[in-house]
């Protein structure tokens, strides 16, 4: 008897800390969605940014002014960078919700 109420008092208390473990997990990989969905907002932003640096520094006006060229090598790194942590972050996403599916 008291064998079976202890089975059935860690059998309830896994249930409920698995479901606590599921809500949590769900919860995170929306968090991280939702910071991914806004990092891609961000890094289009400075896509447009650098096309718009491109474009003016391809006047006349300002070609080979170095300013505007260490800008312009500047923002390509930090698209590059961006663009590296999309690619790493939509992995992440993918490879839990398929661990959470299965």
């Amino acid at each position: 008897m008291i064998t079976s109420t202890i089975l059935i008092i860690a059998l309830v208390s896994s249930m409920v800390i698995n479901f606590i473990f599921v809500w949590y997990t769900r919860k995170l990989l929306s968090y991280l969605e939702m910071t991914n969905d806004e990092a891609r907002e961000v890094f289009s932003s400075l896509v447009d940014f650098e096309g718009h640096l491109t474009e003016v520094y391809g006047k006349d006006t300002y070609y080979g002014d170095p300013t505007l060229e260490s800008l312009l090598k500047h923002t390509n790194r930090m698209a590059d960078e961006m663009q590296g942590f999309l690619q790493v972050n939509e992995e992440l996403i993918s490879d839990d919700i398929e661990a959470s599916d299965a």
